[in-house]
């Protein structure tokens, strides 16, 4: 559980990363975000298993 929690703070501060960025970053942007997000997918559904 707590590493899902980290990813989903790390998944947390790209958004807000996201909101301040502007047209030229957001390329380097996306790609951190899109990381994250997954990163998140994997540490929940490695969690779900856990509970099955």
């Amino acid at each position: 559980m707590e590493a899902l929690q980290q990813k989903q703070d790390a998944v947390k501060i790209k958004l807000h990363e996201l909101k301040s960025s502007s047209d030229a970053a957001w390329g380097d942007l996306r790609a951190g975000t899109e990381k994250a997000w997954a990163e998140l997918k994997i540490a929940f559904d490695k969690t779900a298993l856990k509970f099955k």
